[in-house]
């Protein structure tokens, strides 16, 4: 019995013709998921097609790998950051207006000395600039 050659459908056909660009493009910064998304494959697929081309994952599970470009712009505003939270912006909100998850912003207020406000405190701000805007 002959072996049966693998049969690709065209989203991945195209991931072999541009495994260069992936490769580059990873290596830039663009997450797995990102890639996949583009080229119309699972994650884990491409994964596996990475780890073959000898690439390595970037980020461990533990999240100690470099920032992304997200996280890097909170670090470089950093002033800025920190002046917003103390001035009654939730971290929620910086988080989203920066594009990185409100626990890793947290994590990094929490790393930089910032107290952190309860929520009476938060509560109080709020109704403080509410009432100036008034």
């Amino acid at each position: 019995m002959a072996t049966k050659k693998q049969a690709y459908g065209p989203a991945k056909e195209r991931v072999f013709r541009e495994q260069a660009e992936i490769i580059r493009r990873h290596r830039g910064g663009a997450s797995v998921y990102r890639l996949a998304k583009d080229y119309g494959v699972h994650d884990w697929w491409l994964t596996r097609r990475l780890i073959e081309w000898g690439e390595h994952h970037r980020r461990p599970r533990n999240g100690q790998g470099p920032p992304t470009p997200a996280q890097a712009r909170v670090i470089e505003d950093r002033d800025k950051v920190v002046r917003r939270y103390r001035e009654g912006t939730s971290v929620y909100r910086l988080a989203k207006d920066y594009g990185v998850f409100d626990v890793w912003l947290t994590k990094r207020l929490d790393s930089w000395g910032v107290p952190r406000r309860g929520r009476r405190a938060a509560l109080v701000l709020r109704n403080t600039r509410t009432k100036k805007g008034t």
